[in-house]
């Protein structure tokens, strides 16, 4: 097989990987944040937190290593096992306001639609209708913004914002490469220096929680979901590469790792225009989570066909799959493809893309709270209000619910 052809088919095998995992062990960011909320429970945090690390060390390994290459002349050249600065999360333009706003659409989005990119495909492989009407919005959404009238009135104006940090001696976005500017230190170090920080820190923060280290589910799934960013790093970022064939037609794949926003924008466009495009690595992993969930939602005997319980039931989940669909576009990525692949490159934008999906999430959680406690009694500016004094970004005089 050709490597255009192994590479989705190594996607798939990894999507599917992260399919099985996540629907045995539970893992999903939207229930991780809810949990905390509502009754406290850090255990599905953590488990996305060591996910993060070890995407993020195994990654910042890949880049560290080098090898000894043959390129298109015959010449020997030494490069990395994978360059994270060919990512597009490394890029030097740093459109700050696109990652927050999509993340906060995005983060809002998957509180009403009850799961992110990752989670929907796995409820779609359970048998949830209602997360395949989110699957098929959140996929028209994301096309009209990567490629339509959603693209052209709302995603150029944001990156039209967008700071252009070569203009000011720094031709990357990378956390590291920003500090090794402004503070005159080395870039290499400073790499390592918040590799051990953030990772270790993350990792740390996990197992000191006897909660957490007692649940083997979210051990073993922050280890295998981090590990499968890294499998996608290889993947695309050196198998597709140094196999590639451009005299052939082959051309070598851009560093990347497992995202679904953009990918399902892309899998809706593959479908419509098949014999303009090929299958690639993100639309292969779209297709191999379903399958993953599906196949251990049969094993395990869980498989349930489940239905929309009301027409404001219905309502919730479209206009979430919208705002998914957006906002992951405008991110840049999900929970999946800025939180995870887009950390693993300390990327400025992924840490801004991330606060954003936080907010929108924690912010539409507790107003979707105060609205079904207070019922009559309140509407959602009230709510919001609430909402916005238990994050501490309103006083509490200014409460309008008892």
């Amino acid at each position: 097989m050709t490597a255009a052809e192994m590479v989705p088919l190594l996607g798939l095998l990894g999507g599917l990987g992260i399919g099985l995992v996540a629907q045995k062990t539970g893992f999903c960011t939207r229930g991780a944040i809810s949990d905390v909320v509502f009754d406290g429970d850090t255990g599905r945090l953590r488990a996305w937190f060591v996910a993060i690390a070890v995407a993020l060390i195994g990654a910042q390994i890949l880049h560290a290593v080098t090898i000894t290459v043959t390129d298109d002349f015959g010449e020997a050249i030494t490069r990395p096992i994978v360059d994270l600065a060919d990512s597009i999360y490394r890029t030097s333009t740093f459109a700050w306001l696109s990652y927050f706003v999509g993340g906060t659409l995005f983060g809002i989005g998957m509180s009403l639609g009850t799961g992110c990119g990752n989670k929907i495909l796995l409820r779609v492989g359970g048998g949830n209708l209602r997360a395949l009407v989110v699957l098929m919005v959140m996929a028209i959404t994301a096309a009209a913004t990567l490629w339509g009238f959603l693209g052209v009135h709302l995603r150029v104006p944001l990156e039209s914002t967008a700071v252009e940090l070569e203009a000011y001696g720094m031709n990357s976005q990378a956390a590291h490469v920003v500090l090794a500017h402004w503070l005159g230190m080395s870039e290499e170090v400073l790499r390592w220096v918040l590799t051990g920080l953030v990772g270790g820190g993350l990792i740390l923060y996990a197992f000191l929680a006897p909660e957490f280290r007692k649940r083997p589910d979210n051990v073993v799934s922050g280890f295998l979901i981090g590990l499968f960013i890294v499998f996608g790093w290889w993947v695309t970022g050196y198998y597709g590469v140094v196999n590639a064939d451009p005299l052939g037609g082959i051309e070598p794949t851009t560093a990347a790792s497992y995202t679904f926003t953009a990918p399902l924008g892309e899998s809706l466009r593959y479908l419509m225009l098949t014999s303009a495009y090929s299958v690639n690595f993100g639309i292969a992993a779209v297709v191999g989570v379903v399958l993953g969930a599906f196949i251990w939602s049969v094993v395990s005997g869980k498989f349930r066909w489940e239905y929309f319980t009301s027409l404001q039931d219905m309502a919730n989940h479209v206009i979430g799959g919208a705002l998914m669909g957006v906002g992951g576009v405008l991110a840049l990525g999900c929970t999946f493809g800025q939180g995870i692949t887009g950390i693993s490159t300390l990327s400025l934008g992924s840490f801004i893309a991330l606060a954003g999906i936080f907010f929108g999430s924690v912010l539409t959680m507790k107003v979707e709270f105060y609205k079904m406690v207070h019922g009559k009694d309140t509407n959602w500016f009230k709510s919001l209000v609430e909402s916005l004094a238990d994050m501490r970004l309103l006083p509490d005089r200014v409460r309008m619910l008892d």
